[in-house]
């Protein structure tokens, strides 16, 4: 069955927009979604369709009765019993540890090229989740450490340092195939293949997900053979070709595109610092100050620095702004690539141009 996707506009917060493609007319009685799959892109995207859904049908005076809401790095993994044997989070980080403390470090100088310092469990299970994070990133594209090296090892700057990943990928895998137990990464992947869905589901919808890894677009192109797949893009029609068959934005289009933004003179605000970025930014609460309040504006600072020049502002008599709190982004609020990003980004690159 072909995959199909549809355009919702951007007119409108995308639950709204997600609500109207699936209960586009008023209902009269309990509204049932247990033959879909709704995938969206976050936790709390689900939380928040789920509740505009609920919301829309106590409106119409009736109730929602079921909705089934997965997440792209798990909607199409196998059921807990077929699974049972793969490794837990908390094992993995000992099975890690224990080889870690184990191997003799002298014969992978390419990944430790210097004598490691108070070796012990703490810093075997460190260093293990270091690699497993990355095995957990290239997996997500379906790939292994030891992919990385057939695939792009000839243009990699360090070779050693991927082959040492590899050996200690492979003793890892061994490991854990000595005590029955499966991993992780490769399960996945394995399900990607061979993907399963609830019993019941007779379509799936990718509500609005920007960014789907290859092993997600591999599981739904398999399952596409069976079942309707229908991909929801928040943008309007007529931006269609600036997005591929599964949603996502196609960079070489939207690098050279011009977005209509209305009034772009005055809404869009050069500054070239923290600090004039700072104060721009109180300058324009403080023009609007009388009719709007602290509950009234969000402020969103994806570069912290801004943060603590906007609260020293606040003091100020030329921007006299009081009662506003800036909340400082955590770690995981706007994530920063590692290094192991453009490795998988290069990997999908080549795998897209095969």
């Amino acid at each position: 069955m072909p995959v199909k996707r549809h355009f919702l506009g951007w007119d409108a917060p995308v639950t709204a927009k997600v609500r109207a493609f699936l209960m586009p007319q008023r209902v009269s009685g309990p509204v049932d979604f247990g033959k879909d799959l709704i995938v969206v892109p976050t936790h709390q995207a689900g939380r928040r369709l789920m509740e505009t859904l609920a919301l829309f049908c106590a409106d119409m005076g009736t109730a929602l009765l079921s909705a089934r809401v997965a997440y792209p790095k798990s909607f199409f993994r196998h059921s807990q019993e077929e699974t049972q044997n793969e490794a837990s989070p908390s094992v993995i980080r000992a099975v890690w540890s224990n080889l870690l403390l184990k191997i003799d470090l002298n014969k992978y100088t390419g990944f430790f090229p210097a004598p490691t310092q108070d070796r012990d469990f703490g810093w075997g299970m460190r260093t293990g989740e270091i690699i497993q994070r990355l095995r957990n990133q290239l997996a997500d594209d379906g790939y292994r450490i030891s992919d990385v090296l057939d695939t792009i090892g000839d243009s990699l700057e360090e070779p050693e340092r991927w082959r040492d990943l590899a050996e200690l990928e492979a003793a890892y895998l061994k490991c854990l195939n000595d005590m029955n137990l499966q991993d992780p990464c490769i399960c996945k992947m394995e399900q990607a293949e061979a993907p399963d869905l609830p019993d019941g589901v007779e379509r799936i919808v990718v509500a609005a997900v920007p960014d789907p890894s290859l092993l997600m677009i591999r599981a739904l192109d398999r399952l596409s053979k069976r079942i309707h797949v229908d991909i929801l893009v928040h943008a309007p029609d007529s931006l269609s070709e600036y997005f591929d068959e599964w949603g996502r934005p196609d960079p070489a289009k939207w690098n050279n595109a011009e977005i209509d933004i209305p009034n772009a003179e005055s809404n869009v605000i050069l500054a070239g610092s923290p600090v004039s970025q700072s104060r721009r930014v109180l300058e324009e609460i403080a023009a609007i100050s009388d009719d709007l309040g602290p509950s009234d504006i969000a402020i969103g600072v994806p570069d912290r620095t801004v943060i603590s020049g906007c609260k020293r502002g606040q003091s100020r008599p030329i921007v006299s702004v009081t009662g506003w709190s800036f909340r400082r982004p955590q770690a995981g609020d706007i994530p920063t690539p590692p290094v192991t990003s453009l490795t998988a980004a290069t990997i999908k690159a080549q795998f897209l141009l095969r």
